[in-house]
């Protein structure tokens, strides 16, 4: 089984927690999809956004968000805290896609899949003790690479896909376009699409550990439930949980025939693992607890 190796100019404490929960930096690319503009405000806590209902088995929905065409730098400034060569601003071109509006919740992974592997089930101390009786729109958790993709082939054998959504794929994301939706067409001058703090508050991170702030906050140390945060840190295309919760796989090796990209950092990773620019990696066959998916559809 291969591991992965972590590279972070970090204090040591903080590569152990890394060598276990899988946090580093990407290879990039620049994969592309067919998009519209978009349109149809959806709520007051989002500006502009697109979204649509995919019917996925046994009644269950997922919703996606439209994630418009578009030029963006990505990777970040020199200057910002926990930079690495790796993530050396680049220009990215896409022509659209969807992408899920919210991480893959264990109800949806249960009505494609017919089981639930999550850790973070009521029946866990963690959950148990926070009087959660319900964790059916909990991302699901304990899930590997091979695990997504074999959710994704079966998603793409019955999902009922909308006519506004055209001919396409489910997939996961490439690392560039997990980051060009995380940005929200707002640039990479900032860390965060809400700004250049996290302490736990926006975020569910690792309080405890907070970034470009002195003020520590919450660290659940659990899985919250999918759009836990949208209220303080909306995002302008409709999408949830970007930042934190659990780790997000992505289809880009980190290095040929190596480990495997994740994005977005998790619930026990300390809050500068949370930035949009930074890139994690680790075994395709390993499903940590802090390990999630979201589910994108690139049309044809």
């Amino acid at each position: 089984m291969r591991r992965s190796i972590v590279r972070q100019s970090v204090p040591s404490i903080v590569l152990l927690f890394c060598m276990l929960a899988g946090c580093d930096q990407a290879k990039r690319g620049n994969p592309e999809a067919k998009s519209e503009p978009v349109e149809n405000p959806h709520e007051e806590v989002i500006e502009k956004s697109e979204i649509v209902e995919v019917e996925i088995g046994n009644g269950v929905k997922m919703q996606l968000c439209r994630v418009p065409a578009g030029t963006a730098t990505l990777g970040s400034p020199k200057t910002e805290r926990f930079h690495s060569k790796e993530e050396d601003e680049h220009e990215f071109v896409t022509r659209g896609f969807w992408l899920g509006r919210f991480e893959v919740t264990q109800a949806e992974w249960i009505a494609v899949m017919g089981r639930n592997p999550s850790r973070f089930v009521p029946e866990y101390p963690e959950i148990k003790a926070a009087g959660i009786s319900d964790t059916a729109r909990f991302p699901v958790d304990s899930v590997s690479q091979v695990d997504c993709y074999a959710f994704l082939k079966k998603l793409n054998e019955s999902a009922k896909v909308p006519m506004a959504m055209g001919k396409g794929t489910f997939a996961l994301p490439h690392g560039d376009e997990w980051e060009y939706a995380c940005r929200g067409g707002i640039g990479n001058e900032k860390p965060f699409i809400f700004g250049n703090e996290l302490n736990g508050d926006k975020a569910n991170c690792n309080g405890q550990q907070p970034y470009g702030t002195a003020s520590i906050g919450p660290a659940l140390q659990r899985t919250t439930e999918a759009g836990s945060y949208v209220k303080v840190a909306p995002h302008p295309w409709g999408l949830y949980d970007m930042h934190g919760n659990v780790w997000e796989w992505c289809s880009n090796e980190f290095i040929i025939r190596g480990p495997y990209v994740i994005r977005g950092g998790a619930f026990g990773a300390q809050a500068g693992y949370c930035r949009s620019a930074n890139i994690g990696f680790y075994s395709p066959r390993v499903g940590l607890h802090t390990f999630g998916m979201r589910v994108m559809f690139r049309p044809e």
